[in-house]
């Protein structure tokens, strides 16, 4: 069965206590406050209002009842027509009857639900006019007071106007035409303007960002995948203006598709590992890294070390023949200095964890030196009295970040590399920002991975255990063995011994991390043979001082890959529409099997050099890798695209090179003769796809000649693929 089932887990929160109590304390903090600023403000701004003695009707809104009357300066049945317009209710006269539409409600009403008449609007002939004060008699009815109700007539015997006030009388001037007018002019010119700016902003002013046509599915999107495949393609960074200018190139078009909101943001399943080691960190960033993480982690870095310190007087590695390589290839690398870590991890919390086998293993034999003191009391920093083991970081007296650089660097530290592993994955978040017009920036992921340990699937730490498998040994075993010391050379060093197993193996073996490889396999062929651990053992050392290297990806493979991908894709862009679709239809065998010649008559039995035998078969088994477990019966293949499969002709070189010989090539890429048509297929389509339509003379020299160079780099690199057979 050749599938490969990938199980993920993770915890879905429903629902936050926390932050049900935030909103509803930020619901009545709102309203409390609402209400007292309210109070006070009718304690500073209080108007007697004279309050109609009529219910208002349940249609008329209360917002309406409370506050008009106070403004309007008459009682609630006397309001016209413009307040009831103001308050929702659009008054209407159909065959002589007064009705009232509910914008509310959006129903039609009579006016007699309202318990009352309406009042005629005013006229703009007899009530926009100068006010010319004159004497007039007791009992004289107002002009405009033309159509009260029946409530409205009992309100003013109730309430009488006031005999001696004056009122206004009608006295049209031609300043009403003019002010009409301009009245006019200025309500559709203030409509016509904000109807005008919607429609100009609604583009910018869509998003946050003001980033005209901007979303999640399309912008986003391209962004994300644009950043992650510039990663993996360029060593440099990119500033916001070269972005700019970048994107504008047909050569950084996209192939994908933007009309579906399910498109994933696409990163390599190695970002993480590629962030680690390819990009190389600086030790500005590694400084911090290490006063950030929890000190009960540190001993988990993976990583062997040489020397207590950087002044190389106390050696640490864990073999004769690893102290050579250390002396002679490891000193430039800070991750093989104790003291990096010691200089700048949390100690309360290191101490918590792994304080007594630190006392053990490391500094019970440098109390007894004065020169072992005098880097405890500089590096260590501790203040521990006799009584107790835990020791306490002062951050005061801790250099600055550039200040321990630059120590690193006189010391002679210029790098700080990290050996590979597989017992812990670990996390990446990346994000580029989005910066509007006003300076506000705001955030947008570009990928997000949890960290997590595999110690149950991990293959790596039988080759070195770090310093938390140095650690368990000497507390757990030290005591039995007499010896719990890791520093070489001293009268209790754990790992004194030349036998077969090495004390380290015994150890490995003793907790589990290791097979006895002395015992041979017996239950997988006719005969006994060596265990596979026994074979590694003896190619390439004593397990635990195993030293394994990630090996970054050659620049000249990096910026060969960018070339041919731009190259193509701008020549694709710049085709007709029937070009780009015969691209998309050329018949690609998405999983190619290939099998090197030297390994087509064997029957293969394994391909992770760090597990046992597999039953045999042809077809070569999964390398070893971060997330390769021994329990995988998986055959290494290559997933196949498109552009993977021009870019590999194009690297060996077969558009022009009649040596190139696609019907071999084929026949090592399939599993059997079927499969061998199909690669064949593929290859002489594809090939006649790009003489045909992406051609370019100019270009193809280039990068035949770019081909070359990284095929020379990578033959330099002595590249080797190994299974058991």
């Amino acid at each position: 069965m050749d599938t490969h089932i990938a199980c993920s887990s993770g915890v879905v929160e429903i629902g936050s206590s926390t932050r049900a109590q935030w909103l509803v304390a930020i619901a009545l903090g709102s309203t409390l406050i609402s209400l007292l600023l309210t109070w006070v403000a009718q304690l500073l701004l209080y108007v007697p209002v004279i309050r109609s003695t009529v219910e208002s009707p349940m249609i008329f809104p209360g917002a309406s009842a409370a506050f008009l009357p106070r403004t309007h300066g008459l009682p609630l049945e006397s309001l016209d027509r413009i307040v009831c317009v103001m308050s929702g209710l659009l008054p209407f006269t159909f065959q002589n009857k007064q009705f009232v539409l509910d914008l509310k409600l959006w129903v039609v009403v009579p006016s007699s639900v309202l318990n009352y008449h309406l009042t005629s609007i005013p006229s703009a002939k007899t009530h926009f006019h100068q006010f010319i004060h004159v004497a007039t008699k007791p009992n004289e009815s107002r002009p405009e007071a033309t159509e009260h109700c029946e409530s409205n007539k009992l309100q003013q015997q109730q309430h009488p106007p006031p005999q001696d006030q004056p009122h206004p009388v009608v006295a049209t001037t031609w300043k009403f035409v003019v002010l009409a007018g301009a009245g006019f002019v200025y309500m559709v010119g203030t409509s016509a303007a904000s109807v005008s700016y919607l429609a100009v902003t609604q583009v910018n002013m869509a998003n946050d960002f003001w980033w005209p046509n901007f979303n999640s599915s399309g912008t986003h999107l391209y962004l994300a995948n644009w950043f992650n495949h510039h990663q993996l393609m360029h060593t440099t960074n990119v500033t916001a203006p070269a972005v700019a200018s970048t994107l504008a190139k047909l050569e950084f078009a996209s192939l994908d598709k933007y009309n579906d909101s399910n498109s994933p943001i696409q990163f390599t399943s190695f970002a993480a590992t590629h962030a680690m080691y390819d990009m190389r960190m600086s030790l500005h960033a590694i400084v911090i890294g290490i006063r950030s993480m929890d000190g009960c982690k540190v001993p988990w870095i993976s990583t062997q070390y040489c020397w207590v310190d950087f002044q190389q007087r106390w050696a640490m590695a864990r073999s004769e023949a690893r102290q050579l390589r250390c002396d002679t290839a490891y000193a430039a690398n800070g991750a093989v200095y104790f003291e990096s870590m010691a200089r700048n991890l949390n100690w309360n919390q290191f101490n918590r964890c792994w304080g007594d086998a630190f006392d053990v293993a490391i500094r019970y034999d440098l109390n007894a030196s004065d020169a072992g003191l005098d880097w405890l009391a500089a590096s260590v920093d501790s203040t521990r009295g006799s009584s107790t083991s835990s020791s306490s970081s002062s951050s005061s007296s801790r250099t600055s970040v550039s200040d321990e650089v630059g120590y690193w660097s006189r010391e002679g530290i210029r790098h700080f590399t990290m050996q590979w592993q597989n017992f812990k994955s670990v996390g990446v978040v990346e994000y580029f920002q989005v910066v509007n017009a006003f300076g506000v920036a705001y955030d947008l992921t570009l990928k997000d991975t949890k960290s997590s340990f595999h110690l149950d699937t991990q293959t790596s730490r039988k080759l070195s255990w770090g310093l938390v498998g140095d650690f368990d040994a000497v507390t757990r075993y030290g005591l039995a063995l007499g010896k719990s010391s890791l520093v070489r050379g001293s009268a209790n060093y754990v790992y004194d011994g030349d036998q077969v197993p090495s004390p380290l193996e015994a150890l490995m073996i003793a907790n589990g991390t290791l097979v006895d490889f002395t015992v041979p396999v017996t239950n997988v062929f006719p005969v006994q043979v060596p265990s596979t651990a026994l074979l590694l053992r003896q190619l390439i050392g004593p397990y635990g001082t195993i030293d394994t290297w990630h090996v970054p990806v050659p620049t000249s493979l990096q910026q060969f890959t960018a070339s041919v991908t731009e190259f193509i894709v701008a020549t694709l862009a710049s085709k007709p529409a029937q070009v780009q679709t015969m691209w998309t239809t050329l018949p690609i065998v998405h999983v190619l099997r290939p099998t090197p010649p030297g390994l087509v008559d064997w029957n293969l039995v394994g391909g992770n050099l760090l597990c046992d035998y597999k039953w045999p078969r042809v077809a070569m088994f999964s390398f070893y890798g971060v997330s390769s477990a021994c329990s995988s019966i998986l055959a290494e293949h290559i997933d196949a695209t498109a552009m993977s499969i021009v870019y590999s002709l194009v690297g060996v070189n077969a558009m022009y090179n009649d040596h190139v010989n696609l019907t071999a090539i084929s026949q090592l890429a399939g599993d059997d003769d079927q499969a061998a048509a199909d690669v064949l297929t593929m290859l002489t389509t594809a090939k006649r796809y790009v003489e045909t339509n992406l051609s370019c003379d100019v270009t193809w020299t280039a990068l035949q000649e770019q081909a070359q160079r990284v095929q020379a780099e990578v033959a330099d690199m002595a590249i080797e693929i190994a299974q058991f057979a």
